[in-house]
């Protein structure tokens, strides 16, 4: 974000692990870092900038879960405790996918879902982009807690089917990478 700043922290919590991605928007510009294009994402305060790099990521979270939770005991805590089961988001912690919120006028979201097992760089450049498909299409954010929304996958086997039929993710991982993963 161009003089803004977006901070990506990675925070291991024993077996899960928290991506937390907090954006804060300058000048309202967008400019990929080949300089390539540039469009608006907001003149206020940043809050729609992290709205939409959230839906971006609760889009294409069932394509990149099995990049964020690669092991079989990785499925086994979603639904356990507070770990989560569906692709939703509230602003109140608790069992959701993705906390958001503007604690102290500073927007932040915060994914639940990534084991500690996950390899950082794949992890963070498909959230990276998932949240950058979000800014470009200007996606609004599901309904809070939203009832009727889709389930994460449930196995790895059943995280592998949506990565491998993901136009997403070969748009941006190279095969020979998606091959050897899955």
């Amino acid at each position: 974000v161009s003089g803004g700043k977006a901070t990506l922290v990675r925070s291991d919590v024993g077996v899960g692990e928290h991506e937390v991605t907090v954006t804060y928007n300058g000048d309202g510009k967008y400019n990929p870092s080949s300089g390539s294009a540039t469009f608006e994402v907001a003149k206020q305060d940043g809050n729609d900038v992290v709205k939409y790099v959230a839906a971006g990521i609760l889009d294409k979270i069932r394509d990149i879960t099995i990049f964020l939770n690669p092991t079989d005991s990785s499925y086994n805590r979603f639904g356990t405790g507070t770990a989560p089961t569906k692709v939703n988001w509230s602003n109140v912690a608790g069992s959701e996918l993705m906390h958001i919120n503007d604690k102290e006028k500073q927007p932040r979201a915060e994914l639940r879902s990534p084991d500690a097992l996950s390899n950082p760089y794949l992890a963070y450049a498909l959230l990276i982009y998932a949240g950058l498909y979000g800014i470009e299409k200007k996606l609004a954010l599901p309904e809070e807690m939203d009832s009727d929304t889709a389930y994460l996958p449930k196995s790895r086997k059943e995280a592998i089917k949506f990565a491998e039929t993901s136009d997403f993710i070969k748009s941006i991982l190279p095969k020979a990478v998606v091959d050897k993963y899955l």
